[in-house]
């Protein structure tokens, strides 16, 4: 895996990584990862993505380089704080790209973004993460101790057993993870205001945690239009395969204009 690249801007900025160079005059694909996970679960897509796009994968608080930084406790404080970080870096309309939780801390950072300035989120695309209605229904009762966080790390399918064995990768995974889990708990999502921008939902077809149905529901968070689609794979499906991802992206794109 390549190492981050360096944010070319006149101000680098903590929240963003690149895994391939500037892509100057196109559009930014701004990717939120999931639950526990660093900005680093981006860099296959982020090679793998249009050259229509430059692709930014946000570094959260509690990870990688940002690892000695105390994680946000509430959805609010982190989408108000990556929505500042943004708003003061994007010249043009943006696509959001957020898996898992991501979804949610997209979808909340968008919300933001419109409120600033209508047409500044190009789109929306949420992978393996059910509606705002899905979310209050199916909220975490309170964080799960270690031994279940690393069952469920296990019953997903998308984390090797031989990893979860080993005290150093734990000692990495479960911090973020709890903190996330604890974001989560707290968390509850409202149905206003809805999305200018369309909604693309893209669900695994063997997620054990999302199912067709729950991101349908996406529909209702936005005014604009609205597609769901399936991918071969669990919840982390984009972990081993971007192809679906990619697609959808590139149709958003093609023929948008240039940001220069």
């Amino acid at each position: 895996m390549p190492p981050p690249l360096s944010v070319t801007s006149s101000s680098p900025s903590p929240w963003i990584r690149r895994y391939r160079p500037e892509s100057e005059g196109r559009t930014p694909l701004v990717c939120f990862p999931p639950a526990g996970a660093p900005a680093s679960f981006f860099a296959a897509l982020s090679l793998d993505a249009p050259a229509a796009v430059d692709p930014w994968a946000i570094a959260l608080p509690g990870r990688e380089a940002r690892l000695g930084e105390p994680a946000p406790t509430t959805m609010a404080e982190l989408a108000d704080a990556a929505a500042d970080e943004l708003a003061a870096r994007l010249d043009g309309p943006a696509v959001l790209l957020g898996h898992s939780m991501g979804g949610s801390v997209a979808h909340e950072v968008a919300r933001r973004l419109e409120a600033r300035g209508p047409g500044s989120v190009l789109h929306l695309v949420v992978g393996g993460r059910g509606g705002p209605a899905t979310q209050r229904e199916l909220r975490p009762d309170g964080v799960p101790d270690d031994a279940a966080l690393v069952d469920g790390l296990a019953a997903s399918g998308d984390t090797p057993r031989e990893l979860l064995e080993d005290p150093d990768v734990l000692d990495l995974l479960l911090p973020p993870l709890r903190a996330d889990y604890a974001l989560l708990a707290a968390y509850v999502p409202e149905d206003a205001p809805r999305l200018r921008a369309g909604i693309t939902a893209i669900v695994g077809r063997d997620d054990p945690t999302t199912t067709e149905a729950g991101i349908a529901t996406w529909a209702a968070a936005t005014d604009g239009p609205f597609a769901a689609r399936t991918a071969p794979g669990g919840h982390l499906f984009l972990a081993a395969r971007t192809t679906e991802v990619v697609d959808v992206v590139r149709g958003l794109v093609d023929g948008a204009p240039d940001r220069t």
